[in-house]
């Protein structure tokens, strides 16, 4: 009868490296467990399930690699083996999903998938243009002007190119264009040739009308309503640059009314870019400061215009793209090591980090309501949610009661009226998840009629009380 021959032994080297592998999983996750979990609860907003899952599992880990230890040279070298070949694989697979997702269109917004109009922003621009017509695509200021003051600049635009056709973003499947006015905003022009402006908006996206048709965005919504409203919205705009953007376009005509819509899923990240700045400072810090952007839009579309053409030209030559509504896509280390893509696609994803709210914060709004008060005006804190606020299960990637907290808080200390679309609008909608575009950023031309809808109820309240 033959017997089986037993298995060579491992080399010596390889049991020791096995061996001190394995007694670094020992140590390592034992400290990943206090860091994680500092991490987990002082930064996100996890159910207890959730962080005692990743308790259990540091635990659970640790305790494998430390009875693993006591298994044979053969067996501990092989288990190493495996347990390498597995992290290996899994690392490549988050490699290959970052490679393929990095190439964005700086001024492209048509890249998910969409059921409709599938061209990117470049086809749709080189088509408007053969026949005949000089297109732009909607500029962003907080990505443009860092690079006007790196190229030292003498103005800082905040508006867009005027009396053009602008090319925005698609997210329900058709592109958003729109003829801009004579400050490069989504609006009609000649809005304040017949009629004083009643109501002016000061945001981002939201409020520049992401991504819906011309009539279909806030300011149009309540212009139907018959209020004369103006939109100073720009895509990516954050409390600095908006109010920079009140000072120099809604204080020269001292609308009755200003609504402030604050984003919750970026403002305050926003901010902290801006802040790094510094030429945006003296809208904050200097009570008269002014670049007299109203009266200076030539130079504007001087400025506008070449960068456009710059950025376009560098996209042709370099094939790369880059998301017109977030800022440039680099490589992210950290997100490669917590494997963000791979989480993502099997929506494990954690929850955003809050942000803490930044000190200048309430100094703006501080500054902006003064403002508003000095011409006799009224302005209201539009509160915006955001999609992940409703994703269901494992899917909720915004639980932010710590800055939404704090940031109504700041509200409410300085009397600010708030419109808290949260509580008017999307608790009480079965399926708030309606309310969103396509792809599920902005509000669809439904979630942007009950916006303004709420938005008219309150200021109509509000005017009648004052009677």
């Amino acid at each position: 009868m033959c017997r089986k021959q037993p298995s060579p032994n491992a080399p010596i080297l390889l049991v020791r490296l096995a061996n001190g592998i394995l007694a670094s999983g020992v140590v390592v996750f034992w400290l990943v467990l206090p860091y994680g979990y500092h991490h987990l609860t002082a930064t996100r907003p996890l159910e207890n399930k959730v962080i005692w899952g990743f308790v259990t599992l540091c635990i659970l880990a640790s305790g494998l690699c430390g009875m693993a230890l006591k298994l044979g040279g053969n067996a501990k070298v092989k288990l190493t083996l495996f347990a390498a070949s597995a992290i290996t694989s899994i690392y490549l697979a988050e490699l290959g999903l970052t490679v393929v997702k990095l190439p964005t269109d700086w001024i492209s917004l048509g890249h998910h998938e969409v059921i409709g109009d599938t061209r990117d922003k470049i086809t749709v621009l080189n088509e408007i243009r053969g026949e005949g017509v000089q297109a732009y695509p909607s500029l962003i200021p907080d990505q443009y002007l860092p690079d006007l003051a790196q190229q030292k600049q003498v103005i800082f635009p905040l508006g867009g190119i005027s009396n053009s056709t602008t090319v925005y973003c698609n997210e329900n499947g058709y592109w958003t264009i729109y003829e801009s006015d004579e400050q490069g905003y989504n609006n009609p022009r000649h809005l304040n040739d017949k009629e004083p402006i009643e109501i002016a908006i000061i945001g981002d996206s939201f409020a520049e009308g992401a991504c819906v048709k011309v009539d279909e965005n806030i300011a149009a919504v309540l212009r139907r309503m018959g209020y004369n409203t103006v939109s100073f919205g720009k895509g990516g705009n954050g409390p600095l640059v908006e109010l920079a953007t009140l000072i120099e376009y809604a204080k020269p005509i001292k609308p009755e009314t200003v609504l402030w819509l604050y984003c919750e899923n970026n403002d305050l990240t926003w901010l902290e870019i801006e802040e790094t700045w510094g030429f945006l400072t003296p809208y904050l810090t200097n009570e008269h400061y002014s670049q007299n952007l109203l009266f200076r839009q030539s130079e504007i579309d001087n400025v506008l215009i070449q960068y456009a053409e710059h950025q376009e030209e560098n996209l042709k030559s370099t094939h790369l793209v880059q998301a017109a509504s977030s800022p440039p896509s680099t490589f992210d280390f950290t997100s490669f090591v917590e494997l963000d893509r791979i989480r993502d696609s099997l929506h494990l994803t954690l929850p955003t980090p809050i942000v803490p709210v930044p000190r200048t914060f309430k100094d703006i709004l501080l500054k902006a309501k003064t403002i508003v008060s000095q011409w006799g005006g009224n302005m209201y804190f539009v509160y915006l949610p955001t999609i992940q606020r409703y994703q269901e299960g494992e899917e909720r990637l915004l639980r932010d009661p710590k800055s939404r907290e704090a940031v109504l808080t700041i509200v409410a200390d300085l009397n600010i009226s708030l419109i808290d679309m949260h509580n008017e609008i999307f608790l009480k909608e079965r399926k708030p998840k309606s309310l969103f575009s396509g792809n599920l950023v902005h509000y669809n031309a439904e979630g942007y009629r009950k916006v303004a809808s709420a938005l008219a109820q309150r200021i109509t309240l509000d005017h009648s009380q004052l009677r």
